[in-house]
């Protein structure tokens, strides 16, 4: 089962690809949830503020078609509320297109030039994607380091290692 937002992502992606506007949409959609503060999405989901009032500021603030009637149906049906979530979707089906995995290394410290390319062409093997890392600093980590993408977590940490060694001997 999947969620609203996902199902939103899903549509808009597909109009958009069928529409053969992918590129023009994305740069369009990020643009517009940049551009929404706490005030902009208080408005969008003021219930005393008409639809019409809020297709209003949408039809003078977005110039791509597609993206205005997309957010005219999330007015209509009341959900501009969960953007950021379709976003996010949305980007994820742009990234499976494209073939890009984005994979957040956590580390004691920064990696070097080296490490970060090796990492990257072991990745990118077994993964057939194109990897971006997304680098984190984590000073609970006594050396090497943890990958996380698409759910997975490799722990390459002496943490682990630690935790395993102390499992084993109670159990022993």
């Amino acid at each position: 089962m999947t969620s609203i937002h996902e199902e939103y992502a899903k549509s808009i992606f597909s109009l958009a690809m069928e529409s053969n506007q992918l590129n023009e949409f994305q740069a369009g959609f990020l643009a517009f949830t940049e551009a929404i503060d706490e005030k902009t999405m208080q408005f969008f989901n003021h219930p005393k503020i008409s639809k019409n009032e809020k297709k209003q500021v949408i039809e003078h603030s977005v110039k791509l078609t597609l993206l205005k009637h997309f957010l005219f149906v999330l007015i209509d049906n009341e959900r501009m509320n969960v953007i950021p979530s379709i976003f996010y979707s949305f980007s994820e089906l742009i990234d499976d297109l494209n073939k890009i995995k984005k994979v957040q290394v956590y580390s004691k410290k920064v990696l070097s030039d080296d490490q970060r390319k090796a990492l990257l062409v072991q990745l990118e093997k077994d993964t057939y994607h194109k990897i971006e890392l997304e680098e984190i600093i984590d000073d609970s980590i006594i050396s090497g380091f943890r990958l996380e993408y698409d759910g997975l977590v490799k722990d390459e940490t002496s943490n682990r290692q630690l935790e395993d060694l102390k499992s084993n001997l109670k159990r022993g």
